[in-house]
């Protein structure tokens, strides 16, 4: 299985949008960290899209909480999109990566694995 990641420019004038199509695993998992560390370096905030999303692993899921923490760092923003899959939220159920708060650098709830009602 492939995987397909496309940076376009989002709705805002300083956002840029990761749309993905596939599955990101193991296998993808450079092309991942290539993908978001291009686009946060290029904008000041980035939404991933997953709804097109058909499986992803522990390894990607721990990319994103690094990357997202990098933008934490640089003052910038890292959020998923609306549409979560089904199946994503089971991987991060499996993986025990809901959260009811941030890590302790996220001071604004920003986390990604957050369970939002």
């Amino acid at each position: 299985m492939s995987v397909s990641l496309k940076i376009e420019n989002d709705d805002h004038s300083e956002s840029l949008l990761i749309r993905v199509e596939g599955e990101l695993t193991v296998q993808h998992a450079a092309e991942l960290r290539t993908c978001l560390l291009s686009a946060l370096s290029s904008a000041q905030s980035v939404r991933v899209d997953l709804e097109a999303l058909e499986d992803m692993d522990l390894t990607c899921l721990q990319i994103l909480c690094s990357a997202h923490k990098s933008a934490l760092f640089a003052g910038k923003v890292l959020c998923l999109g609306n549409k979560i899959p089904e199946h994503f939220k089971n991987t991060l159920d499996t993986a025990g990566f809901w959260r009811s708060q941030g890590c302790t650098i996220d001071t604004g709830d920003s986390c990604l694995w957050i369970q939002r009602r």
